[in-house]
This record gives structure tokens, sequence and C-alpha cells, in this order.
């Protein structure tokens, strides 16, 4: 094969592998990261969760179908989504109280407060948006090692999304 003759070849291989690329990046697995630290707020022990979320997820969730319909800068955008998210968390009982949020590039980050005995049995917080996710809870509260867990989901048969996705 001559140098001219490769040039297709090398265009279309090229083509292909960015076309691959591409098509692996809007396949990941949603996830969201739980980290539950014991503070202390106003003289009280309270438990201070920090939910960190891929922005597009934030945005889904807070929206519902049309992601471009929520503004993530404006609080009560985010007081909703963190009500969300605390309804999606396995902790009995337990209130949660919305402690703030901010975004960082394509991170937003929601600040929950609870009880200093909350106890985190499960995260389910991208299961309303998403077939298939991933959620891990680092809970640094106790003196020894930090308790951390993965939790996977799957949408079970027959399940259906709360919020479905348009295609457009």
């Amino acid at each position: 094969m001559t140098m001219t003759g490769a040039k297709p070849f090398i265009a279309a291989a090229l083509s292909l592998a960015l076309a691959c690329a591409g098509t692996a990046a809007a396949h990941r697995t949603p996830d969201a990261y739980i980290t539950a630290e014991r503070v202390e707020i106003g003289g009280e022990a309270v438990t201070a969760l920090t939910i960190r979320l891929d922005a597009e997820d934030a945005l889904r969730i807070a929206s519902g179908s049309e992601a471009l319909d929520a503004d993530l800068s404006k609080d009560e955008v985010k007081a909703r989504l963190a009500t969300h998210l605390g309804l999606r968390l396995d902790i009995g009982e337990a209130e949660l109280s919305y402690f703030g949020g901010e975004v960082e590039g394509d991170a937003v980050f929601v600040y929950l407060t609870g009880p200093a005995a909350l106890e985190i049995r499960g995260a389910r917080v991208l299961s309303s948006v998403y077939r298939e996710w991933t959620n891990v809870v680092e809970d640094k509260r106790s003196d020894g090692p930090t308790r951390m867990f993965t939790q996977n989901g799957e949408l079970a048969p027959g399940e259906q999304l709360i919020h479905q996705r348009h295609k457009h």
C-alpha cells in the first residue's frame, strides 16, 4: 500500500475511533458520592452530608425531563434538588435539613445536615432518572476506619423512571 493509498484508510480508522470514543462517553454510568462527617453547629453535634453529582445529573433531577429548565445557580433549585436527594437516602425516620449547595465546574455539591446518630443504610439518589447508577457512600464519623460502601442500581423489570428523558 502506498502512502497515498493509506491516507483514506487512516482517515476512516481515525473517524471510527473518534465515533467509538464519543459513544463510550455517552454511555457512562451516572454516579453520586455521599460523604458523612460529624460536625458541630451552634454547639450541637450533627451529621453533615455532602452529596457530589455531575451537573448534568443534577439538572435532570432538578428539572425532570428537560435539563435546560433548571438554573443550578439559584438556591431554590439546589434546595429542591436536596429534597429529592434526601428522599432517596435510606435513613429511616431521620430528618434532614438543607444547609446549602454550590456548583464548581461540572460538579454540584449539596449539603445536608441530620442527627449525629444518623444511620445511612442505602443510597439511591439517581434511581429516579437513570436505569443504571452507582452511589458511593463514605462515612467518616467513627473514630475507627472510614466505613465505605458502593451501591449499584438497575431498574427492576416493569419499574418505570419518574423522569423520562425525551429525545430531541
